[in-house]
């Protein structure tokens, strides 16, 4: 989704996320595999939760804006709620930074983003359309 070591981006020195994100995602890929087990035999479905406690600056704000954009990107039409202490917070510091990551992404030409909202763009809905 990001060009990670990529020459020419802003990317270029980054070759990966650190490890405890990575970890993150693993953890969320095993929480699907086991939703979809769930699923298919017909039990509940489970709730994932995370909670990280930490300092400013080890990427957690990053880390909640790549999760939602990937969220984006593969469930076409679906909702995702980001609250933050206060509205200022939100614009500032949440949103600021997803809309960073919109911003570098190799699909960001299929998202329209402002303050507060990141939306499908209207060349991306009429693909749908034609599909």
């Amino acid at each position: 989704m990001y060009r990670w070591g990529e020459e020419g981006t802003p990317l270029a020195n980054c070759t990966v996320p650190p490890e405890w994100q990575k970890e993150v995602f693993l953890e969320i890929a095993e929480f699907i595999k086991q939703n979809k087990k769930a699923k298919r035999l017909g039990n509940p479905l489970g709730v994932y939760k995370l909670a990280i406690a930490s300092a400013r600056g080890i990427g957690k704000t990053a880390l909640v804006a790549w999760i939602t954009y990937w969220f984006l990107s593969t469930r076409i039409g679906c909702t995702v709620a980001i609250s933050a202490n206060n509205d200022d917070q939100c614009k500032t510091t949440s949103f600021a930074e997803l809309r960073r990551w919109h911003s570098l992404a190799k699909n960001s030409h299929f998202f329209e983003a402002n303050v507060t909202d990141i939306h499908p763009s209207s060349y991306f809905v009429n693909l749908l359309k034609q599909s």
